[in-house]
């Protein structure tokens, strides 16, 4: 109980950092009741359901969404809302791709057999839409750099860090898939166990290498603080975007191949809607 309370605690400063404005000189209110918390809850619990479910933008992704609590006056904020969504055009073809994993995991889940050869394909196709979405993307990153003052990108790093430890949360340990969307679906305490051997045992994800996307994060944040940004000198970029994408949806891949076998017929109607509801998820942001 005592360490659950210390996550939720965490996770409360990091909507702190998330919801706080940029350039605003009110001070945050000490005092919270219970009626302050519960947007605040569900503001996290949004985020760390679409941090768990929508990996194909990467870093690139946690920048974009960290725009919308910048809290700018409303015709900077005007501005930036172009520049974000110029972002989310550039992350389109990873956007898609993603999504072809997931329909094929939802056909393969109704039908009790996945097939793999579709879906290798497709996560090939996301691995290299995901990697170049920097490239894609450095005249809009610029520009963004360009249009905020050094406050604000300060708040953009800290929002940035801010996603990126929620990203860690919903992708791991009691938030992992097999948790929350074992859950969701209905599955019972031996189908979760038998889940969970067969994942042990046949699970081929390669590990996320977090130091690699974490390096490339405080590259951002100094450089983005820095007079003279320029997106082309962020070298770890396209390999950090990859990264996460690419981990993310093959741990998908995994939980369906593992539970597909143990599903009765409700559980597997449930895990198929709950899946072509993400394939339909609008790409720009956190409500689901």
């Amino acid at each position: 109980m005592g360490s659950e309370c210390i996550r939720l605690g965490a996770l409360v400063g990091v909507v702190v950092s998330i919801c706080g404005c940029a350039a605003s000189t009110k001070q945050r209110p000490v005092a919270r009741t219970a009626a302050d918390t519960v947007p605040e809850d569900a503001f996290v619990a949004d985020v760390l359901r679409h941090h768990r479910h929508h990996h194909f933008g990467g870093t690139l992704l946690l920048i974009t969404m960290s725009l919308d609590t910048l809290g700018l006056p409303a015709d900077e904020q005007l501005r930036i809302e172009k520049i974000q969504s110029d972002l989310i055009d550039k992350m389109r073809p990873a956007s898609q791709a993603e999504r072809s994993v997931v329909a094929r995991l939802a056909d393969g889940v109704s039908a009790s057999e996945i097939d793999r050869t579709q879906v290798d394909a497709a996560l090939a196709e996301l691995a290299t839409a995901s990697a170049a979405m920097h490239d894609a993307s450095i005249g809009e990153l610029n520009r963004l750099h360009d249009a905020l003052t050094p406050p604000e990108r300060a708040a953009l790093v800290d929002k940035l860090d801010a996603h990126w430890e929620l990203w860690k949360q919903a992708n791991s340990g009691e938030r992992s898939q097999l948790a929350t969307i074992g859950q969701e679906i209905g599955l019972t305490a031996p189908q979760m166990e038998k889940v969970r051997r067969e994942l042990a045992a046949t699970t081929s994800d390669s590990p996320l290498r977090k130091g690699e996307v974490e390096a490339h994060l405080r590259n951002f944040g100094k450089a983005f603080q820095a007079n003279d940004f320029d997106a082309r000198r962020l070298l770890g970029a396209a390999s950090a975007n990859r990264q996460m994408a690419e981990w993310g949806a093959s741990r998908l891949v995994s939980f369906c191949q593992a539970v597909n076998p143990v599903l009765n017929d409700e559980q597997r109607r449930t895990l198929v809607a709950l899946l072509l509801e993400h394939l339909n998820h609008d790409e720009g942001g956190a409500k689901e």
